[in-house]
């Protein structure tokens, strides 16, 4: 099983890390696989610098793309294109969104270290705000750009706590390479208790056998979700078995902005002491 974890620069820099000497850090643990994520909002300036410190140190990454994307508030419209319900995002983002997934893979495409392109993040669930989701037909349209630009594989990802409730999965199987699936297994309740997934690990585990397309645990809870006691290092150990289990190809620990300003601001290095040894 390959260890791998997500960068946002954009929440390294809200935490208050300097991203690229953050960045550079996490360079030296090795991870198999490093996730990256590109911000409609934004320019592609800072994922270029930290693309260029990935061709040096020859490491692998996925990139993510699309209107929606890893970190708080999930989605990053730019300014003047104003999305109050779902219905806007079917009438006016479709020819934008379009347009800005042809740009960021023709500049990003020359990148030796992008391994994988990440279409949307959890298009079909619900999330954000306003609750919004990214239609089946703009993620095709989407998923098709990226194929007639590149040949690199394709990941597409769901919120895994409720794989089999909600029963999408067979959507993104068919139009994509990679399936993943985000799981926290310490979701606090309104009951002030905890929750985790659905289901026990075993039938993760039979689907990860069954599934036609390679499966990833795109993101395994590896930080706090809102109260610091819904993580620690024996929740993270707990956290890291429950993975080994369903027996993923590919395993990113969610989090490691967090273990960065442990260590920078409070001289805790606990938590990065503990993943490298993983």
């Amino acid at each position: 099983m390959n260890i791998g974890t997500t960068f946002s620069h954009r929440h390294a820099h809200f935490i208050g890390l300097d991203v690229i000497s953050a960045y550079k850090e996490l360079l030296t643990y090795k991870f198999d696989v490093i996730r990256l994520c590109t911000y409609w909002d934004e320019n592609l300036h800072t994922v270029k610098e930290l693309l260029d410190l990935s061709e040096v140190s020859s490491q692998k990454v996925v990139i993510t793309l699309g209107m929606k994307a890893p970190r708080w508030p999930e989605f990053y419209f730019p300014h003047e294109i104003s999305v109050r319900d779902q219905n806007d995002i079917n009438k006016i983002v479709e020819k934008q969104i379009v347009e800005y997934m042809y740009q960021c893979v023709n500049t990003l495409k020359g990148y030796g270290c992008i391994k994988y392109w990440q279409v949307e993040n959890e298009p079909l669930d619900k999330s954000g705000p306003r609750n919004l989701t990214v239609p089946i037909d703009i993620l095709k349209q989407e998923i098709a750009i990226v194929r007639a630009q590149d040949s690199r594989p394709i990941i597409t990802t769901l919120w895994g706590n409720s794989l089999f409730e909600r029963k999408i999965y067979s959507k993104l199987i068919e139009i994509s390479d990679v399936i993943g699936l985000d799981l926290y297994y310490r979701v606090p309740s309104s009951k002030g208790e905890y929750t985790g997934p659905e289901k026990p690990d075993a039938n993760y585990m039979l689907f990860v056998l069954g599934c036609k397309k390679p499966v990833w645990i795109t993101e395994l809870q590896a930080e706090p979700w809102s109260k610091p006691e819904s993580m620690n290092l024996q929740h993270l150990v707990v956290n890291f078995d429950h993975a080994k289990k369903i027996n993923a190809e590919q395993v990113l620990l969610w989090g490691c902005e967090y273990w960065l300003w442990r260590k920078k601001f409070f001289n805790d290095d606990s938590w990065c002491k503990l993943i490298y040894q993983m």
